[in-house]
């Protein structure tokens, strides 16, 4: 019966024991974690906890609740909220002394698209990471009645394409934190999406004295260059200044003309064609064109002219291989115009009656061959 006792007070003893040893683990527990709750603006730095762990910055108006625990050195330590419910804790504040309020802006980090590049496409990737949650727009400092844009809300990143117009773009970001604190930041950069074209080149065919023509489609031409030659005397090429060797025109059109010595190749057959590169580094080759050279200017060798009345004969005697034309210009006139004197010669010879009115006449004769080489010879007389 005394051993039956015994027992008895033995288990009553161990039992309070454990309770003991339970409601001292939960006061540790309870000193450990703390229910820390901030008011708006004020802010928990947990990167003094763990560098690696962003502060907290409460922006609701009804607060914000987080459950916390203290490192060795005091810092703020994250902890689960699920812990602090547990325990039945209630809210601690921050004395206004002790709080750390949020008055910085967020710093923006745009990682596309870069200053200054030149981009091929219209659609591209929008980039964009924020040290703390915001909310983000851009501005089209370029377009005319620009609007802020919403890019997302509440957010620390952003990472989708959008299309932007082509050539020059210009645009502002705008990131704002939860307490309004704002940050901007400027990129500027080019789009050309459109591959550059040649649209015509000159000569066509038959003869070449030196002189090239070409029409361009391409609103930011960044090189074009004149390739020409042939296997005898080798391939050479001529850069054009687009700036002064191209007139622009209408819709991206620009006409160009380059003058090169083709002395070198008189006589032979050429081949010439044009290389066009944009800012963005797109690349269009002309048709590859054979064509005669002629470099050699015609030779008037004697100009006669007799009168009849208002009659006047002229006849030309010519060296020319590659004969054009013959024409006269009669300067005296109200409004002179260009008026034919043979399109063909008959042994060296052009032979041609005209009449004239009443009165003085300067004229002046022009000798042409088929690469536009022109020799020209002044005709005085009174009719």
């Amino acid at each position: 019966m005394k051993k039956k006792n015994t027992n008895t007070s033995r288990n009553i003893a161990l039992t309070i024991i454990a309770v003991l040893a339970v409601l001292f683990l939960i006061s540790i527990a309870s000193a450990a974690n703390q229910l820390l709750c901030l008011q708006k603006g004020e802010k928990v730095l947990f990167s003094e906890c763990n560098p690696a762990i962003e502060d907290r910055t409460c922006g609701s108006d009804f607060g914000c609740p987080y459950c916390i625990s203290f490192s060795s050195t005091g810092a703020h330590c994250p902890a689960s909220i699920n812990v602090c419910n547990s325990q039945g804790l209630s809210c601690t504040f921050l004395n206004g002394s002790d709080a750390d309020f949020d008055i910085e802006p967020p710093n923006i980090t745009l990682i596309s698209p870069l200053q200054d590049e030149i981009y091929t496409s219209r659609s591209l990737p929008f980039t964009i990471d924020v040290t703390e949650l915001s909310d983000i727009y851009y501005f089209d400092n370029l377009k005319t009645n620009a609007r802020w844009t919403r890019i997302c809300s509440h957010c620390s990143s952003y990472d989708r394409r959008r299309s932007f117009v082509e050539g020059l773009n210009d645009i502002t970001i705008r990131a704002s934190d939860a307490l309004d604190n704002t940050a901007f930041l400027n990129v500027s950069f080019f789009v050309d999406s459109k591959k550059p074209r040649i649209s015509k080149t000159e000569p066509r065919s038959g003869f070449a004295s030196g002189d090239f023509f070409t029409e361009i489609q391409e609103e930011n031409p960044s090189l074009l260059v004149l390739h020409y030659g042939n296997l005898l005397n080798g391939m050479r090429t001529h850069s054009l200044d687009v700036p002064n060797d191209c007139t622009p025109g209408n819709r991206g059109r620009s006409s160009c003309s380059a003058s090169v010595d083709l002395s070198d190749f008189d006589g032979q057959v050429i081949d010439y064609w044009f290389n066009l590169t944009d800012i963005a580094g797109n690349t269009v080759v002309s048709r590859s064109v054979d064509v005669d050279v002629d470099t050699t200017f015609p030779v008037i060798n004697s100009l006669n002219f007799s009168q009849d009345g208002r009659r006047v004969r002229f006849i030309l005697n010519v060296t020319e291989l590659n004969f054009d034309e013959a024409n006269y210009i009669d300067n005296s006139e109200i409004n002179p115009r260009e008026k034919s004197l043979c399109s063909r010669l008959r042994n060296g010879v052009c032979e041609k009656l005209v009449s004239f009115r009443t009165g003085a006449h300067n004229l002046t004769i022009t000798v042409l061959d088929e690469a536009g080489n022109a020799v020209a010879q002044a005709v005085n007389f009174v009719v």
